[in-house]
This record gives C-alpha cells, structure tokens and sequence, in this order.
C-alpha cells in the first residue's frame, strides 16, 4: 500500500514538474515574442 502511494506522489509531481516547465517555455516564447 505505501509503494502505491509513493506511486501517486512521484507521478503527481513529475505531472507538476512538467507543467512547471510548459509553463516556463511559454513564458520564453512569449517574452520573445513581446
């Protein structure tokens, strides 16, 4: 039970990390694009 939500917690952050990092890459191509 505790592997599985270990699970859960890395794959919720790896989902945060990934929008962290869209975020981050719209924000450069906006800058750029300003």
């Amino acid at each position: 039970m505790k592997l599985f939500l270990f699970e859960i917690v890395i794959g919720a952050v790896l989902a945060a990390e990934s929008n962290v990092s869209n975020l981050c890459h719209e924000a450069i191509l906006y800058s750029d694009f300003v």
